[in-house]
C-alpha cells in the first residue's frame, strides 16, 4: 500500500486471479484457489496482472 494512500485506490486495492478450474476469485498472491484447491499457474497470474494493468492504463488516460 502507498504511504497514507486509500486502500480503494487501483494501486493499493486487491487483485483477484480466477480459478481455472472452478472460476472463483481468488486473490493473486494465493497458490491455491480456497474452494477447490486448483493449484493456480504462474501463467494465469501473469495473464490477471496484466490485464489489470490494461484496464489501469486505460482509467488512468481517462483522468488526464
Amino acid at each position: 500500500m502507498c504511504y497514507g494512500c486509500n486502500p480503494s485506490c487501483e494501486n493499493c486495492k486487491p487483485k483477484f486471479v480466477k480459478c481455472p478450474a472452478c472460476g472463483l476469485k481468488n486473490y493473486l498472491f494465493s497458490d491455491r484457489c480456497v474452494k477447490c484447491s486448483a493449484e493456480i499457474s504462474e501463467e494465469v497470474k501473469d495473464a490477471a496482472r496484466d490485464e489489470w494493468q490494461n484496464s489501469h492504463e486505460k482509467t488512468s488516460s481517462k483522468a488526464e
